[in-house]
């Protein structure tokens, strides 16, 4: 199949960085199906990038041509695959967010912090461009999602059940698309989530939801919007009622609209006691609520 040669670099650059991934669950599992799974997909990736060798392309700049390289190539590779690597290119873009995201927090960078800053940053918004583009196999894939590879949710779980890993709502990916201030809010919820600080985290969730419906109108230079005669923000509730325009379905806001009677509760019922249900809820909502509005 003909592929631009921008992609077929995205493919490779893709394979290097998950490799140690896909090596790392066949080396965890124990389950000999689920191996031979593994196994396979990481004896075609080797092969596909062995293929991609070939033509000693240059990497620096994925989206440039360099001298010698050819704008396209006919590849020997099958429609399903190219599918397959379209996504794994697509959780690229968000790993190569989420070290962004990393470096941002960080409260001194190094010279060496810097270098790979100003590096991600040159890589990230030529693949998300791709990404957000229907002519592009990349970009016609981005409705299946970066790829998730065979029992990685599995052991995602049993990894959460054993307490092995930190647990979070607000993903890495999702912060990145956030403005900074609002970022900070979900990254401060993450740790009352994680540490079971029910009440301040209830009311973290209560400030982020009306606050990322303003920092959104900001964004689409629409503040006027939600502001009433005397230039003052919106309750919450008008708040919904201008943003439920931006978002995907019905079923978003009708969900986080019923978040928002719990939210109002905690502030305002002596006789609520919140659980760590009750936040779960309300931050999962939240999550999706907010990964709809600034995905756009």
């Amino acid at each position: 199949m003909e592929l631009y040669i921008n992609t077929l670099k995205y493919f490779r650059l893709a394979i290097a960085e998950f490799t140690p991934t896909l090596k790392g669950l066949y080396s965890n599992t124990k389950d000999p199906l689920l191996k031979e799974e593994l196994n396979d997909l990481l004896e075609i990736y080797d092969d596909i990038a062995t293929k991609i060798d070939r033509y000693n392309l240059n990497y620096d700049d994925p989206n440039r041509f360099y001298d010698g390289e050819p704008d396209d190539i006919d590849f020997p590779i099958e429609k399903a695959m190219i599918e397959d690597l379209s996504c794994l290119s697509l959780r690229l873009l968000n790993s190569w967010k989420e070290k962004l995201t990393k470096l941002n927090n960080k409260k001194y960078l190094t010279e060496k912090n810097k270098e790979e800053k100003n590096k991600l940053e040159k890589l990230i918004w030529p693949l998300e461009a791709i990404a957000k583009s229907s002519s592009s196999v990349i970009g016609r894939c981005s409705k299946k999602g970066p790829l998730v590879f065979p029992g990685e949710n599995t052991f995602a779980k049993e990894n959460i059940e054993d307490n092995n890993l930190d647990i979070i709502m607000f993903p890495v990916s999702l912060l990145s698309k956030l403005p900074k201030d609002l970022s900070l809010l979900c990254n401060e919820f993450n740790f009352c989530y994680k540490n079971q600080k029910n009440n301040a985290g209830i009311l973290l969730l209560r400030k982020i939801l009306p606050f990322s419906i303003v920092r959104k109108f900001q964004i689409e230079n629409k503040e006027n919007e939600i502001k009433d005669s005397k230039g003052d923000y919106l309750e919450t509730k008008s708040l919904l009622g201008n943003v439920e325009k931006l978002l995907s379905n019905k079923r978003i806001f009708k969900e986080i609209s019923n978040s928002k009677i719990l939210l109002d509760s905690s502030q305002h019922s002596y006789t609520l006691t919140v659980d760590y249900t009750d936040v779960q809820g309300v931050a999962l909502n939240l999550r999706v609520f907010l990964d709809d509005i600034f995905n756009s």
